[in-house]
């Protein structure tokens, strides 16, 4: 006989597995140490009129590195993705929980495969967004 698991230990995996994924999503800690310090105060000489000193010129909207479509496409991919996680675990935990009844087991299976389905989309859709932009 399958036993229940407690909701407080649930609720307490999905908390540790949501924290778990948003830690490693956010990897900011290198973004700390300026590489470039002559670039700001100046006090390299010659190197503030190097390259990398330069900021970018470019604010074309559909062309360039970091253009709004291109932006607004990897903002719309990342919250994607991060929901995709989240149906996944839950579906899963649904899936496991469902001690074999045959409804909440085909409900958790169907939001597996709607996941699945939503994540092709957002690959195709991240795809075609950059190639459209690579032909411009």
């Amino acid at each position: 006989m399958i036993k229940k698991i407690p909701l407080f230990l649930q609720l307490f995996t999905l908390i540790s597995f949501l924290f778990l994924t948003f830690s490693l999503v956010n990897m900011d800690t290198v973004s700390a140490v300026d590489p470039f310090p002559g670039c700001r105060d100046g006090s390299a000489g010659s190197a503030s009129d190097s390259a990398v000193c330069q900021t970018p010129t470019d604010t074309d909207l559909l062309a360039g590195e970091d253009n709004l479509i291109s932006t607004i496409a990897n903002l719309v991919a990342a919250v994607g993705g991060i929901i995709a996680v989240v149906m996944v675990m839950y579906n899963g935990l649904q899936l496991i929980m469902s001690s074999g009844d045959s409804a909440k087991v085909t409900k958790a299976r169907t939001g597996l495969i709607y996941t699945a389905v939503g994540i092709v989309v957002l690959v195709l859709a991240r795809t075609i967004v950059y190639f459209i932009q690579s032909r411009l």
